[in-house]
């Protein structure tokens, strides 16, 4: 776009700059802060892919341990060994660990999880 429209974006300004509305690609119940945000945010949760189902994972979650979440993103996400890696460090571990992986691998890989861990595609 900065080609097209011969203009020098500015990251800071990008990233930084507060809009009567403010749009933000992740779950609230995953930012860490998400409550010192007001109203002019919204975490909508990924946009680049159709999402063909809706999971709410609140139920399956306790609100007495702490929660590690992975993923790679809903483009670049083609990395099964990151993705075993993290069940292997994390599979007997106090945590609780949420993965998202797409829909590319949760067939190849959800028989290796444990008890605390959530694959989600």
């Amino acid at each position: 776009m900065a080609k097209q429209f011969d203009i020098q974006p500015d990251l800071f300004d990008v990233v930084m700059n507060k809009e009567p509305l403010n749009i933000v690609t992740t779950s609230s119940y995953f930012h860490p802060k998400s409550t010192i945000f007001d109203k002019t945010f919204k975490f909508v949760g990924p946009v680049l892919a159709e999402r063909y189902h809706s999971t709410h994972l609140g139920p399956q979650l306790s609100p007495h341990k702490k929660i590690i979440y992975f993923s790679l993103g809903t483009v670049l996400n083609d990395e099964l060994k990151f993705f075993q890696m993290c069940i292997d460090a994390f599979a007997k571990s106090n945590y609780q660990v949420v993965i998202s992986l797409g829909q590319k691998f949760t067939k190849k890989i959800s028989h290796l999880c444990q008890k605390n861990i959530i694959i989600e595609d």
